[in-house]
């Protein structure tokens, strides 16, 4: 990239803005819909659900402005979701979609381990090197 961004820093990025988008409207969708049938352990669920889409909007502002907290915060959000997507394949077998999220959300996890170094151990990166 011309701004010295890695590649596949602004793919993760978007990749993360589009997860943290469906995580936040499944979210609520599901708190509606728990609420209405007073299901308190689902409505707890969605509330979670929710949060992790907000933490993957602001993993993926700090992952693309090379913020060290950024590679923490991906961290949490993007494992977290990974370990509900595998809950939901195993216990409701989601199927062929819930698979192919699985796999999105493993292999941006994956990309963000990778890049550790230029996230945390080095500081906050220039974006001039």
């Amino acid at each position: 990239m011309s701004d010295g961004r890695p590649l596949g820093v602004v793919l993760v990025t978007i990749g993360a803005i589009l997860f943290g988008l469906y995580s936040v409207l499944i979210g609520l969708a599901a708190f509606g819909l728990s609420g209405l049938i007073g299901d308190d352990a689902n409505m707890i669920l969605s509330l979670v659900i929710f949060g992790i889409g907000i933490g993957q909007f602001a993993a993926a502002y700090g992952l693309f402005t090379s913020q060290e907290w950024a590679w923490n915060v991906a961290m949490g959000v993007f494992g977290l979701d990974a370990l509900i997507r595998v809950y939901g394949v195993v216990d409701s077998g989601i199927g062929m979609f819930g698979l192919f999220g699985l796999t999105l959300n493993l292999a941006i996890l994956a990309y963000v381990v990778s890049m550790k170094d230029y996230y945390v151990e080095t500081g906050t990166p220039s974006l001039a090197r």
